[in-house]
């Protein structure tokens, strides 16, 4: 590459304070995610799990970041759930389809949105009754629950 003049090195500059950047956000990203893990007060089954579904990999993989809004296909127990809510905070929240009742007792995760049972089918119209719009959220996910649906 030749080089042509203040331009080049201008951009050449702009290119690497972005990687930089980008770089510092993943390590701030990957230490909430570690913190959202090591809570104390999550569920004690919850850390059980930990070893086999690798939560930290989980979350850097989705790409979550505070603010969120997540809809969680197949929750279930809610294991997941729980480290999307922390994660997404009190300016996100995750719609949980299939959520165990047992998981937010007492409305513990307030950003939790345990949806009314339905069918999968359903799922949209119950979304948008809870008060998310078509096109808001910023993550659809399914962990852990494809052995649920049959």
């Amino acid at each position: 590459m030749q080089y042509t003049g203040p331009a080049t090195t201008t951009t050449f500059l702009a290119i690497c304070m972005a990687l930089i950047a980008v770089t510092a956000g993943a390590a701030d990203e990957k230490a909430l995610y570690q913190a959202v893990v090591d809570a104390a007060d999550r569920p004690a089954g919850d850390y059980d799990r930990d070893a086999s579904r690798h939560p930290v990999e989980i979350l850097e993989f989705i790409g979550l970041t505070p603010g969120m809004k997540v809809v969680e296909l197949g929750a279930g127990g809610g294991y997941t759930t729980e480290i999307v809510a922390r994660v997404v905070g009190s300016d996100g929240a995750v719609y949980a389809q299939g959520l165990r009742a047992s998981r937010n007792r007492g409305n513990r995760l307030s950003n939790i949105v345990a949806l009314e049972q339905h069918l999968l089918w359903q799922t949209r119209r119950k979304v948008n009754e809870a008060g998310l719009a078509d096109g808001e959220a910023d993550r659809v996910l399914v962990f852990f629950a494809l052995h649920d649906m049959y």
